[in-house]
């Protein structure tokens, strides 16, 4: 039996080309997915921690009754604390601070390396992520979106170009007590 010559060119040429395409492919796949999984990551975190600062807030406004904000954009960097002094914990003013029951979290939460935020606009409070957060649908908080006491953060919420992605909240009311 004869054996049958595979001519050179193909050895030379085409299966290198033909493993390199692959190579390509396989590699291109792999970048695709790294940033559709840091998305639906991202999304997931920012999701669960408005969830439970929400829930936060909403037991610190049962307990102590939160009246106001020091400023319009006030990072959330405090719910970390145990005991202070006075009717403050951070730029939060309380009407009964002898009913904090701190530490809510042990570490205050982060995304992207920036703090969340609690913003006051004129339609009422809310909690965002912070400045120079990327939300998953490419939106830049502080760049693209702005926090502005005009925003309207209720509507922002379900705008999929805005603070909404996958039909989800990316931003979440604070409810005080009048």
């Amino acid at each position: 039996m004869k054996r049958i010559q595979v001519p050179a060119v193909f050895n030379k040429y085409i299966i290198p080309a033909s493993v390199i395409l692959i190579m390509g492919f396989l590699i291109g796949l792999s970048a695709i997915n790294f940033v559709y999984e840091q998305q639906r990551t991202d999304f997931k975190v920012i999701t669960c921690d408005l969830a439970q600062l929400s829930n936060i807030f909403q037991r610190i406004n049962n307990d102590c009754t939160i009246l106001s904000f020091d400023a319009q954009k006030n990072p959330i960097n405090f719910l970390n604390v145990e005991k202070f002094v006075g009717s403050e914990v951070g730029p939060m003013n309380l009407a009964y601070p002898e009913n904090w029951k701190g530490p809510y979290v042990q570490d205050n939460p982060t995304i992207q390396g920036y703090e969340y935020l609690v913003v006051s606009t004129n339609q009422g409070l809310y909690i965002t992520p912070g400045e120079g957060v990327e939300l998953p649908n490419g939106k830049i908080i502080g760049q693209d979106l702005q926090l502005t006491p005009g925003a309207d953060l209720e509507a922002a919420a379900m705008d999929p170009e805005q603070f909404s992605y996958r039909s989800s909240p990316l931003v979440l009311p604070i409810k005080i007590n009048p």
